[in-house]
């Protein structure tokens, strides 16, 4: 059995033998380890997709009109909570659900207002970020 076959069938068994309480995950699993998880016995309640980490995307940012730089979105979870990092600054975003949106900088929460600019960027106040965004 080839290695990452190996790999997908351990992390399909321990993500379907895994307590039904909630926990966060240590590591990211694959979608093929999700699809082998739920052929094998489903996934246990507290496991969604909304809970498992995804890798950090890449892509560009704006800050405050600035120039257009590379930066990475982390995502905690798909729509609720996401981070920017943008050289050395970090911001974090937070979704309520309802449609407001508040952002952290500099250790101080604010709401900002998301809209989509001409050039076709997510923006928050002043923050844009444009390429592959995952929205949910």
């Amino acid at each position: 059995m080839p290695a990452q076959r190996r790999r997908l069938k351990a992390d399909a068994v321990a993500l379907v033998s895994a307590p039904s309480t909630p926990q966060r995950f240590s590591a990211p699993l694959s979608a093929a380890a999700l699809l082998v998880a739920a052929f094998l016995g489903g996934l246990p309640p507290a496991a969604s997709l909304a809970d498992v980490p995804l890798p950090p995307v890449a892509l560009q940012c704006q800050l405050d009109g600035g120039p257009w730089r590379d930066c990475l979105m982390r995502i905690e979870s798909i729509g609720q909570r996401w981070s920017l990092e943008v050289g050395r600054e970090q911001l974090w975003f937070e979704h309520d659900g309802r449609g407001l949106v508040r952002m952290r900088r500099r250790d101080r929460w604010v709401p900002v207002e998301p809209h989509w600019s001409a050039d076709a960027a997510l923006c928050w106040d002043g923050i844009c970020a444009k390429g592959e965004i995952p929205l949910d």
